[in-house]
């Protein structure tokens, strides 16, 4: 595919993947050719990524480590701004890791996304671990203010299946719509409440550019 094709051209782009979990976006970089690191908190995580990965999955919180300055080309953030105790110091040891113009890549919540218009005080991204929200005006200006020019901004779009969002809207339970979907997964055939269909997570997803 051609999609393929150009990345794989742009083989020896070291990448780090913050929070890389299972090491799923690692092993896609690896197929791209290109030099993928991660590091994880979690141990059980830790250990399933360091079957496939080895010794590229590094132990440790993003804030404690230590990385060498200007020593990659790419860092992802998906999922972990959010729970980081102080966001701002983070994304100023992203810029100093970063090579000149490196990407930082993020993915985390959005208090202007639908979801969170409809759910409001029960929001499913209103919980304990999360301990920093943003609007996309908000991160816009925490980037700028550490030498970011931010080149996309979008809602996020996850793969989910009816199943889910019913399990999601029991929790967090929306007026209306809870009962509508439950309905819905009573009524449709067993296979496809588990057939995925795209939809806006209530995420945005983020690149930025280091000036």
């Amino acid at each position: 595919p051609r999609a393929h094709e150009a990345m794989t051209a742009l083989n020896g782009l070291r990448v780090l993947d913050v929070g890389c979990a299972f090491g799923a976006s690692l092993q896609v970089a690896e197929s791209w050719e290109w030099d993928g690191y991660g590091l994880e908190l979690n141990p059980h995580a830790l250990a399933l990524a360091r079957e496939k990965l080895g010794s590229r999955v590094m132990c440790g919180d993003f804030e404690s480590v230590e990385l060498q300055e200007q020593s990659y080309d790419t860092i992802l953030m998906f999922d972990v701004l959010e729970h980081l105790p102080d966001p701002s110091r983070a994304l100023a040891k992203v810029n100093r890791t970063l090579r000149p113009s490196g990407l930082v890549v993020i993915n985390t919540p959005c208090t202007q996304s639908l979801s969170a218009k409809l759910m409001r005080r029960i929001w499913f991204h209103l919980k304990a671990e999360h301990l920093f929200l943003f609007s996309q005006k908000n991160l816009m200006l925490l980037l700028e203010q550490h030498g970011f020019q931010c080149l996309l901004m979008r809602p996020s779009v996850k793969a989910l299946h009816l199943l889910y969002i019913d399990h999601i809207l029991q929790r967090y339970r929306v007026p209306w719509l809870s009962a509508l979907v439950h309905l819905m997964t009573s009524v449709v055939p067993r296979d496809l409440t588990y057939l995925n269909f795209y939809t806006w997570s209530g995420d945005m997803f983020v690149i930025a550019k280091k000036l």
